[in-house]
């Protein structure tokens, strides 16, 4: 029976978990302070702690289990099946981030999902991906062809992805405008709540990224 499994095989460099000493430092800072946390402050508190747990459930859980009948992708928090035969494309893409390449499963109507471990940190040698490959070719049956408008799927999908990393830099960037801002205005003797910090970034990446979103689907791509 064919079967075979990805796992965790060395640690990958978190650069994300470098967040944790700014966390503390922030929790340490506060606990010091004689003034009561805000809303914000409890916000974040909370936040960074599960997000430091889901970055290692993700490492510690990841599996990616090659069957008779597919693949499964097992995450932090949810299980992925696909059978062979479902399978449109199965590709070696670059990330923006470590791991440099990740391997992805795009399904028949565009929708894509990464591999666990299966990237350049957790697989030595790259022919692995080509054998991953001729793995799906040989069980996705002889009557498999792929379907039309699967791959214009997959560029709109990518298209609305680009219009959503670029509503999430506009939000960035208002964020920060919005702190200097605020701490010039409390020079002023102006008050600013502490909300408006998060609020008002989060109000521009919805309605930029939703913006961008209806125009990639109105003429195909973000120019």
């Amino acid at each position: 029976m064919f079967a075979h499994e990805y796992r965790l095989r060395k640690w990958p460099s978190l650069n994300r978990l470098l967040i944790i000493p700014f966390w503390l430092f922030i929790a340490i800072l506060h606990a010091t302070s004689p003034m009561p946390l805000s809303g914000s402050d409890v916000a974040i508190f909370v936040i960074l702690p599960v997000f430091v747990v889901y970055l290692v459930l993700r490492e510690v859980r990841g599996r990616t289990l090659l069957g008779p009948d597919g693949i499964t992708a097992k995450g932090a928090l949810r299980v992925r099946r696909i059978a062979w035969a479902d399978i449109h494309d199965i590709r070696a893409e670059p990330s923006k981030d470590r791991p440099l390449w990740v391997v992805r499963v795009y399904d028949r109507t565009g929708r894509r999902f990464a591999l666990p471990h299966v990237n350049n940190e957790q697989i030595d040698d790259p022919a692995e991906v080509e054998t991953l490959i001729d793995a799906w070719r040989v069980r996705r049956g002889p009557d498999w062809a792929p379907l039309p408008g699967t791959e214009a799927a997959i560029q709109l999908r990518a298209a609305r992805r680009k219009a959503w990393t670029r509503a999430g830099i506009v939000g960035v960037v208002v964020m920060v405008a919005t702190f200097v801002a605020s701490i010039a205005l409390v020079f002023k003797d102006i008050d600013v709540p502490a909300y408006v910090m998060w609020v008002l970034p989060a109000a521009v990446f919805g309605v930029t990224g939703a913006a961008l979103s209806l125009r990639v689907g109105r003429i195909g791509e973000v120019s």
